[in-house]
């Protein structure tokens, strides 16, 4: 989430997918790189059609995933007063662009942590479906050739809301990571702002960002030299690990 007031227009290369709830929403040229980072290795395991309407599905409830999560501090925004010029999605995931901050930091803690909440709500509604196919399953008796407790019809369905469960988990558990701009990030400033001044609170927050973002990356090399997939994780870390150093800069040098 960011101001709105200090984002540029979207820029021409953005496509435009419809407002939603009053608010517009943009696909920025940018997330055809993690297009192409989900899609390349599923169509080499599975070639062919099957492969690609593999890989576009999953890559629908990432990003689907993504822009629910956005609508979350979105709409929370709303109920306390504040606008959101739009929300785009692009190669770092989702970012909803408020028209300002509410009117109380208590506000600005329950806009932030709604986005992850949707995540929760996503992560056990899922959970619950598959309870349901489990116990249904069970109940007709029997394994599918795959060694998934029902027929073969039903495999696809399982597998999505498999993923959709596992994807919603982490996403929950990376947006909490303490990071500014992250939601942890901007939670944990948000907290400390009920007990010290805006500029402690904030170069706090940066010096744990910078931190948060050093594991980020250590994390991200140690699975690339493992054969993970990394890019997108490394390439976040770093620009964090940036972006906080030069604001602690800024907010430290002499005036």
């Amino acid at each position: 989430m960011l101001p709105s007031s200090t984002a540029p227009e979207p820029p021409r290369s953005a496509l435009s997918i419809g407002r939603w709830f009053g608010i517009d929403v943009y696909l920025e040229a940018a997330i055809l790189l993690p297009v192409a980072i989900i899609i390349f290795p599923i169509m080499q395991q599975i070639p062919g059609s099957l492969g690609l309407g593999i890989g576009l599905a999953i890559f629908i409830m990432l990003f689907g995933s993504v822009l629910l999560h956005e609508f979350g501090h979105a709409l929370m925004a709303r109920r306390f007063g504040v606008g959101t010029r739009r929300i785009s999605l692009g190669m770092l995931g989702g970012v909803a662009l408020l028209e300002g901050p509410a009117p109380s930091v208590k506000g600005d803690i329950l806009i932030t942590i709604a986005g992850p909440l949707v995540n929760v709500l996503i992560w056990f509604a899922a959970d619950t479906a598959l309870g349901f196919l489990n116990h249904a399953a069970l109940s007709g008796g029997g394994l599918s050739e795959s060694g998934i407790p029902f027929g073969e019809s039903l495999v696809f369905p399982y597998l999505a809301l498999d993923f959709l469960r596992d994807i919603n988990r982490g996403l929950l558990f990376f947006n909490l990571i303490p990071a500014f701009p992250m939601d942890g990030g901007r939670l944990l400033f948000g907290l400390l702002r009920l007990k010290l001044n805006p500029l402690k609170a904030i170069t706090i927050t940066l010096t744990v960002a910078q931190i948060a973002a050093a594991g980020m990356m250590a994390w991200a090399v140690w699975r690339f030299t493992h054969g993970g997939g990394s890019i997108i994780m490394g390439f976040i870390a770093y620009q964090i690990f940036t972006s906080a150093r030069a604001n602690l800069a800024a907010i430290r040098a002499p005036r």
